[in-house]
């Protein structure tokens, strides 16, 4: 039986690219979804409907420190009423501001999804990147 060697150039700066590929991809990762994050609230802000100023000034943006990912909340105790609609104020009523949307958080999830997109490509792309150097 014939034996073979196979000899394989950069394996050292492979394998120590791998060891680190988690938390570059972490990293890569965690920027955009700040990014994204915050892109929602600032695209949200401006279109939820607005009386007092209370429901608007209730959004806040949390970026997860233990894990991949975040939330945009609203502590406003009818925030979901207004966004999703009651029996007695259906989604068919509009706010009383023309340049306001019911449906807020959903409509600039929609006005950012492209924004969205070229975040994680970029992050993808700074993974690919570095773990190629």
């Amino acid at each position: 039986m014939g034996m073979m060697s196979v000899r394989i150039e950069g394996l050292d700066k492979l394998r120590e690219a791998f060891k680190k590929a988690p938390d570059i991809v972490a990293g890569a990762f965690r920027e955009a979804i700040g990014k994204a994050i915050f892109g929602l609230e600032a695209a949200a802000k401006p279109i939820t409907p607005i009386d007092t100023g209370f429901l608007r000034n209730s959004m806040a943006s949390e970026i997860f420190a233990t894990q991949l990912g975040g939330q945009i909340i609203n502590t406003a105790p009818y925030a979901s009423y207004v966004h999703e609609g009651t029996t007695s104020w259906p989604l068919n009523i509009s706010p009383r501001n023309s340049n306001t949307v019911r449906q807020f958080f959903l409509k600039a999830v929609e006005m950012t999804e492209a924004d969205r997109n070229q975040l994680w490509q970029r992050a993808a792309d700074k993974v690919t990147q570095a773990l190629a150097t």
